[in-house]
């Protein structure tokens, strides 16, 4: 059985002669159809722009599976957030807690005036120390679970500190 779209055979459709020839093996004639492929098939030299882009394209997508099946996103609790086990997870933390930050105010901004759940100030930036501050107060505040994913007392504690004003 053939394969049609193995590159050899797939050339053939795009070569420059056919011919057949006629070959005797044990007594019986049989006939093969002999194909001269196009030079740019057999060598790959006489393209090195296609080579060389179809092997940057591999690299990258090589370098992208190692990057993004050895780190995975998951939930990050209090208790992991306070104890981080290893020092390099306190970075991870925080970029973590700024990511959160960026989302929820982000949300609210989406929301019209009436719906949103805190109102920061216009010109007023929120640092990841001062989120951090916000979430940890919240959470003893509340005495929340370690279990309980950080955005839950950063939420409740930008509510707090910044409570909308009904109108």
């Amino acid at each position: 059985m053939f394969d049609f779209h193995h590159p050899i055979i797939a050339a053939t459709r795009n070569a420059t002669k056919v011919m057949p020839i006629s070959i005797q093996y044990r007594s019986r004639r049989l006939t093969v159809t002999r194909v001269e492929l196009p030079n740019a098939v057999l060598n790959y030299r006489a393209q090195p722009e296609r080579l060389h882009a179809m092997l940057r394209c591999l690299v990258i997508a090589a370098l992208l599976t190692l990057a993004f099946s050895s780190a995975s996103a998951q939930t990050v609790r209090l208790d992991q957030y306070q104890h981080p086990s290893e020092p390099k997870f306190k970075d991870f933390n925080q970029l973590y807690l700024k990511g959160v930050v960026d989302g929820l105010i982000a949300y609210s901004v989406a929301l019209d005036a009436r719906d949103r759940f805190f109102c920061i100030p216009p010109k007023m930036a929120i640092t990841v120390e001062q989120a951090e501050d916000i979430m940890l107060l919240y959470g003893e505040k509340k005495q929340l679970s370690g279990t309980v994913p950080i955005a839950v007392p950063l939420l409740g504690g930008l509510k707090d500190a910044f409570p909308c004003t009904k109108e």
